[in-house]
């Protein structure tokens, strides 16, 4: 249920978010498109790992702290 929810909130933000990557780029369209693209998937790429790192060391440690 949870990644349908997901899924239909990513599936509404990328056409805003591709006609406003456009709209701020001007007559270079297509490099703030690819700009806007790398940034997606850096985020996809990097998230999983950013947020296991953060929640190893900040919930361990409170953990262990009581």
């Amino acid at each position: 249920m949870l990644v349908t929810v997901s899924g239909l909130g990513i599936a509404a933000y990328h056409p805003e978010g591709y006609k406003t990557a456009a709209f701020h780029t001007g007559p270079r369209a297509a490099t703030g498109m690819s700009i806007f693209s790398v940034g997606g998937n850096a985020g996809m790429a990097l998230g999983p790992i950013l947020s296991l790192r953060s929640s190893v060391t900040w919930a361990l440690t409170r953990c262990l702290s009581w």
